[in-house]
């Protein structure tokens, strides 16, 4: 997974769990533990990116409340 990461855009893909890296144009809603992406699937956020997650994406706070 680390190499595919390393292939990616990082301004366009975030890893948030070792086992997934999503395209963050896909990401509908973000809550403290896990994203739903478009499709609305669920995907949990690792421990170890929440923070850089979080960091990464402030203005979701206010996307999320417009919906």
């Amino acid at each position: 997974m680390g190499d595919i990461e390393l292939d990616l855009n990082p301004n366009m893909f975030k890893r948030i769990h070792r086992s997934f890296i999503v395209n963050i144009s896909y990401i509908d809603m973000y809550y403290y533990g896990y994203v739903v992406l478009e499709n609305g699937m669920e995907v949990h956020i690792g421990d170890k990116y929440r923070e850089e997650l979080k960091s990464s994406f402030h203005f979701w706070g206010s996307r999320n409340r417009n919906k």
